[in-house]
């Protein structure tokens, strides 16, 4: 059997009929918020200028330049270090993580911004789905919802959790007015509207939808690593 670290990656290696692959990154149903040291981000002006650590991905930096940060991809493993030496001003990921990381000390200001969410995606081979008879897809289905259900209720309970822990530490929490959200989604709208009308990447999950229970409902853009 080939080596395996993860239980996708045993399965795959044990029953390749099974078209498993890996995700090792997903963070499922995390919204991320944006952490500064001192001046909660308000507005697109208050971004201008300011290093932020993201991921590498091309769309969160185009989004990112468009509301006025320098983007700037650090790894995980470098994270704490680059948010403790001051290389960078912001950082942007989900309450779980400045939780596990321990990164609200240097950067205590938390704004909730939502602008990522994190997802965990069950994909199924379309083709395969259709081979078992329809009380086993029904079955998958139900089964599929019941854990969306479930995901999320545990993910806002961490979420919950994580937020009090951060406040009783000293971070402050900010929530911004439904016209503060409404500016910086116009700000990122031209890079916003081209991932979501990406006809070559909706096409892959044509009539897809309903079986791999993907987000009902999520931000503009989306993430998918858990750091």
């Amino acid at each position: 059997m080939t080596a395996a670290t993860s239980p996708p990656a045993i399965l795959r290696a044990a029953s390749p009929p099974l078209s498993l692959f890996d995700m090792p990154f997903s963070a499922p149903d995390r919204a991320r918020g944006l952490a500064t040291a001192q001046t909660p981000l308000h507005a697109p002006t208050d971004c201008k200028g300011l290093v932020l650590r993201t991921l590498p991905n091309d769309d969160h930096q185009r989004v990112f330049r468009a509301l006025g940060f320098n983007p700037q991809v650090i790894d995980a493993k470098d994270l704490t270090e680059a948010v403790n030496s001051g290389q960078v001003d912001a950082r942007e990921n989900p309450l779980t993580n400045t939780f596990n990381f321990n990164l609200h000390g240097p950067m205590p200001i938390i704004t909730l911004t939502a602008h990522l969410m994190d997802i965990a995606l069950l994909v199924f081979n379309k083709a395969r789905l259709a081979t078992p008879p329809e009380d086993i897809r029904a079955a998958i289905t139900l089964a599929a919802s019941e854990a969306t259900a479930a995901q999320r209720a545990l993910a806002q309970s961490d979420d919950a959790e994580c937020a009090k822990a951060r406040q009783d530490a000293g971070a402050t929490l900010v929530d911004l007015t439904t016209a503060e959200h409404a500016a910086g989604q116009a700000a990122a709208a031209p890079h916003t509207a081209r991932a979501q009308h990406d006809a070559a990447l909706l096409g892959l999950w044509d009539d897809a939808a309903p079986t791999s229970q993907m987000a009902n409902s999520a931000p503009s853009a989306q993430g998918g690593e858990a750091v």
